[in-house]
């Protein structure tokens, strides 16, 4: 199903259907991935929580060319535990990942993502895209440089053997986007 065919929204921080509760930042990322909607009472957000929601809609709307014009990827990793998806550019040129945790690992650490949809031959750099605070105990791997500059690799060696995974934990996402690095 195309992404722009899909009903994503952003509820409020507890499930009505689950009763699970989780962060906006896991809520907002999971929506990016389609027409991303709201299903949530806005006049009952706190000015921090209005802040950040209109961070992450600034977000969709300055990649929203790109998700819904790109093509779809997915990669399973490590020990099933992490999932990658996201939308790669026709082009080439630039692609933005969601990596979710789905459930504990008993690898610590999990070892490399690889990345799929990039071009072998050029460079990019690939970082962390952080909005509000950062997924509670995310540790992050030295890739993503002191302040959040990531580093530059070929498509070639992102997709054959990527970069170290965060540690996040269940029900956490984080988003990673790369572009092509200008000569």
């Amino acid at each position: 199903l195309p992404p722009e065919m899909m009903g994503t929204h952003v509820a409020s921080a507890r499930s009505h259907t689950t009763g699970r509760t989780s962060s906006l930042s896991f809520r907002a990322i999971t929506a990016l991935w389609g027409h991303f909607g709201f299903e949530w009472d806005l006049l009952a957000l706190d000015d921090s929580e209005a802040a950040e929601l209109a961070q992450w809609v600034e977000l969709y709307k300055s990649r929203r060319q790109l998700l819904l014009t790109g093509r779809l990827v997915r990669r399973d990793l490590a020990d099933g535990s992490l999932r990658l998806h996201g939308i790669a550019a026709r082009d080439h040129r630039r692609a933005l990942y969601a990596l979710t945790c789905t459930r504990r690992s008993p690898i610590s650490p999990r070892g490399n993502i690889t990345i799929p949809g990039l071009d072998d031959e050029r460079t990019y750099v690939i970082r962390p895209l952080l909005i509000g605070d950062p997924p509670d105990g995310l540790i992050p791997p030295p890739w993503f440089g002191s302040n959040n500059q990531g580093i530059a690799m070929s498509g070639k060696m992102l997709r054959l053997h990527g970069v170290a995974a965060p540690l996040i934990y269940p029900d956490q996402a984080i988003l990673l986007e790369t572009e092509e690095q200008s000569n």
